[in-house]
């Protein structure tokens, strides 16, 4: 289980322990959040089944005002309030067994590279109803690859929400609802903590040649609705050479 938390320009993914049977408080740093103060959320966890207490003096669950412990189910999203006036957003995903997917993307030749939850993207991601149909992309300049945000509820590179076009630097991470991107130069390092995985043709990732359509390659759909990933696969060109 780990929690997906944003307010305003900041970001995190926080992985919750795997103990059981035991209280847990979690701070939320005022200056690393940009809260008016820091917020401290009361968690349990009971035969590995988390819970968020209801903790008025520090914040209050809208549309759960009245229940007790509100249970951290899979895919859960809600909206905490705090006595200083801010509001984050809480999103649960509950990933079991399993490891995160890992990918790497060949960025040599692209000039271009869209991602969001609609099919006609480069890299396709749906979580929730959080990720917009083009949320985003990465686009090639003189002076070097620039993350541009096209979304609703923002695009987070190490944290902190882009505000205008930000040129990527070595290792910077881009972060969206539970898919990180790692920038390593020439390689783009894709990390997603879901159990399916399928590759979509679009355009090849080596040499950016579009590809005849063809079926897609699955990898285990259907095991966790909400979330899937979808990335391009390589043309036959390239499959040829190797």
């Amino acid at each position: 289980m780990f929690l997906i938390l944003y307010h305003s320009d900041t970001y995190r993914e926080l992985t919750l322990e795997g103990a059981d049977n035991v209280d847990h408080h979690l701070v939320l740093d005022a200056q690393e959040y940009h809260l008016r103060r820091s917020v401290r959320l009361h968690l349990e966890v009971t035969h590995r089944c988390w819970v968020l207490h209801r903790a008025p003096e520090q914040y209050t669950i809208l549309g759960h005002e009245s229940d007790g412990a509100l249970p951290l189910a899979d895919g859960l999203a809600v909206t905490l309030a705090t006595p200083g006036g801010d509001r984050l957003t809480l999103v649960a995903v509950d990933h079991g067994s399993t490891l995160p997917v890992a990918r790497k993307f060949a960025l040599s030749g692209v000039s271009r590279l869209r991602f969001g939850s609609g099919e006609d993207n480069e890299i396709r991601y749906t979580f929730q109803e959080l990720v917009s149909k083009h949320h985003g992309e990465l686009s090639r300049r003189s002076d070097g690859l620039y993350l541009i945000d096209h979304s609703t509820n923002g695009t987070y590179c190490n944290g902190r929400k882009i505000t205008a076009p930000h040129r990527l630097s070595f290792g910077d991470r881009i972060q969206l609802f539970g898919l990180m991107a790692v920038y390593l130069g020439s390689v783009l390092c894709l990390v997603a903590a879901v159990e399916s995985c399928s590759w979509t043709a679009g355009f090849c990732p080596k040499c950016t040649t579009p590809p005849p359509k063809s079926p897609t390659r699955p990898g285990n759909p259907g095991r966790r609705p909400g979330i899937s990933i979808g990335l391009p696969a390589p043309c036959p060109n390239c499959i040829a050479k190797s």
